[in-house]
């Protein structure tokens, strides 16, 4: 129905609250389906991330030039350098649309990678790529912006239907 956000939650709707049985007003119970569905743990061997897109990033508005964002898929072993080197660990270049004060980036990737042997969690690194032009000379700068939260990716829940 309607979701509001000071309360936490979603409301359900709303349904009868008593129903007439013999002229008797009776409260009415309400019945969910229930999922019936088993999950045992086992060894994740792949992992999935699906980047949508970051907002909000505060950086100052590019009038000479423009600005090209990456994420990158970083386990909690490596460093940032090592992971940019490795293209399957990339999203491609995009770029980004500056809105009243701050970069919007829509990426619409994903990145499936082998989870390497010892590690428990992965994270993304955000970056972005400055390409600036004054004086007829292009310069390039790579600088980092952030990492998101770390998840964890030790094991995964298998379903059986």
């Amino acid at each position: 129905m309607s979701y509001n956000k000071t309360y936490g939650g979603q409301f359900m709707g709303i349904g009868a609250v008593a129903k007439k049985n013999n002229n008797t007003p009776t409260v009415a119970k309400r019945e969910f389906n229930k999922v019936e569905k088993s999950a045992e743990s086992k060894k994740a061997d792949k992992v999935v991330i699906s980047i949508v897109g970051v907002r909000g990033i505060n950086i100052p508005e590019i009038t000479n030039g423009q600005i090209y964002f990456l994420c990158t898929a970083i386990f909690d072993n490596d460093d940032v350098k090592m992971s940019m080197e490795k293209s399957n660990h990339n999203t491609s270049l995009v770029l980004g649309e500056y809105i009243v004060s701050s970069y919007h980036v829509t990426f619409d990737e994903e990145i499936v990678l082998n989870i390497p042997e010892g590690n428990n969690f992965i994270r993304c690194y955000v970056s972005c790529i400055y390409v600036t032009e004054s004086d007829g000379t292009r310069n390039m700068k790579l600088e980092g912006i952030g990492y998101t939260d770390a998840y964890v990716i030790k094991d995964c829940k298998v379903v059986n239907k």
